[in-house]
């Protein structure tokens, strides 16, 4: 019976060994497949925790084929360099996992103690052929001790790594530091007592298996990190692309390209429902002013501060948005007309209540306009923007609501002429006033939903008139020796091709008096009259300068606008 043991343990004894090397083999075959995997990623993606994680496989690799070679090499090298270079493998995984995770420091020193004195207990135990076990145990004390660290990594939340996943990779390494421990204490028993089955080539084949499984799982672990930092990666951008897209840059609102689908979907609701929607529009008043006396960061500044202040008036529900330049789109829903009224005068009252220190005091206009069951959000839009005209044109700073009542009040809508327009030569001025009548009449005229031939007709008659009324200007001041005409005759140019413009849009839409506000108050009246114009009343004396003007051929002394153009005797 002794001897069928003794037979029977030689044989197992061949057996493993046999195993042990085909494990050796295959761990080898892991960790460098890992390792040239890892270095391929690095190469193209030039980041320094996966080459560290290509050290770590190639060390480990190293060790795995050299463990196998003790009774061929000197020991010093398969095995003392090997199980330094195993410990070395594992720290170096630590080390990256902690590069991977955002920690840029260099090697930590205690890294530096780690590996030393590792290599000491290994090479002091190398001299006394009976310490095989100590030395083995001393690694895996090591290798506990990298887990740990590896495990420290895990154990605080991580950028871009999920929760659940950060507390599964922890849990795996738990059970790494599980699987070491389990290997000293077979270890410890099989050194204090004799088990028939136990023996050091079974703790050698069980750690083989283990080991490959752990080097498979550690390599699927920083996959698994490195595809959830991509997928946060990727996300972020992506939400960082749709923010720039559907925000404003300078103020954070909603900007115009998100505004479609918000009123799409308020819109569906209010036809569903049958609640009440509103839209408040909202200008800053001279703006203009603002950017030319301050310059443009003091205009940033206002419309930057403009916007904080309408955020803190407006409820949760409302939306609002950056319609364009100077002017601000409020979404009210489940809020009638009148409610909405209200909310823009809180606006106007909060903004104009504290001066902006870049600019001083600060008012806007607000146009308010409830929206009709069925109607088209086009139409709805043409109402808000002729309530905010209104405003504007009514003495700025104030509120208009749109009702059915005032649809009249606007067709009567006029840009009456002011006695301080009067530049002091005849000429000027009646070519001024011809300019606003004809720009009233066409006002009223779309306002009042005329055929769109009849309006196009109206405003070419405008253009014509603008046109020659800048050559008929630039004849005088060169009569009366105004030094900076080249520069007037330039704007004179730019409000031309403004025009054509406008028009370009009037086109598409010549039921909207937007445009037409545009050009007429803002880039004639305000900008143009009332600027650039008064820079040569002085110039001007108060005295007719066009006595021998040349008139258009056939006219007389009327032109073709019925404008007497010879001034009195």
């Amino acid at each position: 019976m002794r001897c069928f043991n003794l037979v029977s343990r030689g044989f197992l004894s061949d057996n493993l060994k046999m195993g042990n090397l085909a494990l050796s083999s295959s761990l080898v075959i892991v960790a460098a497949t890992c390792s040239l995997l890892f270095m391929i990623l690095a190469l193209d993606r030039k980041e320094r925790s996966l080459w560290t994680f290509t050290l770590a496989y190639a060390a480990a690799g190293t060790a795995f084929a050299l463990i196998p070679l003790q009774s061929r090499l000197n020991p010093w090298i398969s095995v003392a360099f090997a199980e330094i270079a195993l410990f070395t493998a594992h720290l170096l995984l630590a080390r990256g996992f902690r590069v991977f995770c955002g920690n840029k420091i260099k090697w930590p020193r205690r890294f530096w103690a780690y590996l030393a004195i590792e290599a000491a207990i290994v090479l002091v135990l190398m001299d006394d052929r009976h310490s095989t076990g100590l030395r083995t145990g001393a690694v895996s004390i090591g290798l506990i001790l990298c887990g740990f660290e590896c495990l420290l990594v895990f154990l605080r939340e991580i950028p871009g790594v999920p929760d659940k996943t950060r507390r599964s990779l922890a849990g795996f390494i738990s059970t790494f530091i599980a699987f070491q421990t389990i290997r000293i204490t077979l270890l410890a028993s099989l050194a204090a007592t004799i088990h028939p089955f136990i023996t050091a080539g079974t703790i050698e084949q069980y750690t083989y298996v283990i080991t490959i499984i752990f080097f498979i799982i550690w390599f699927g672990a920083i996959m698994l990190l490195d595809s959830s930092r991509l997928i946060y990666e990727m996300a972020r951008k992506n939400d960082l692309l749709e923010s720039v897209a559907l925000h404003d840059k300078l103020t954070g609102l909603f900007n115009r390209n998100s505004l479609d689908q918000v009123l799409k979907s308020e819109i569906e609701r209010q036809d569903r429902y049958h609640a009440p929607l509103s839209l408040v529009l909202m200008d800053i008043d001279h703006f203009k002013r603002v950017n030319d006396l301050h310059g443009h960061d003091a205009g940033d500044r206002v419309l930057v501060e403009v916007a904080e202040r309408v955020r803190g008036v407006i409820r949760e529900s409302d939306m609002l948005f950056r319609w364009g330049g100077e002017e601000f789109l409020i979404i009210s829903p489940e809020t009638d007309g009148m409610g909405a009224g209200g909310l823009a005068e809180k606006l106007r009252i909060e903004i104009q209540a504290k001066p902006i220190d870049v600019a001083g005091a600060v008012t806007a206009s607000f146009g308010v306009a409830e929206r009709v069951e069925g109607e088209s959000k086009d139409l709805w839009f043409q109402r808000v923007d002729q309530a905010m005209y209104r405003a504007k044109n009514s003495g700025r700073n104030r509120v208009e609501i749109w009702s059915a009542e005032q649809r009249l009040a606007a067709a009567r809508l006029c840009i009456n002429w002011q006695r301080g327009w009067n530049s002091g030569n005849i000429i000027i001025d009646r070519e001024h006033r011809e300019l606003v009548r004809l720009g009233n009449e066409l006002l009223n005229t779309v306002i009042s939903r005329a055929p769109s031939t009849d309006s196009l007709a109206l405003f070419d008659d405008l253009a014509t008139h603008i046109k020659t009324h800048f050559d008929n200007e630039e004849i005088i001041l060169e009569r009366v020796g105004y030094p900076d005409l080249a520069a007037h005759r330039e704007i004179h140019r730019g409000l031309i091709v403004e025009i054509a413009g406008i028009r370009e849009r009037f086109v598409e839409n010549s039921s909207n008096p937007a445009p037409l506000f545009e050009l007429l108050v803002n880039k004639i009246i305000m900008e143009h009259m009332l600027s650039a114009d008064t820079q040569f009343f002085h110039y001007l004396g108060g005295k007719p300068a066009g006595g021998d003007l040349p008139l258009p051929e056939g006219s007389g002394k009327e032109n073709e606008y019925g404008i007497d153009l010879e001034p009195p005797d």
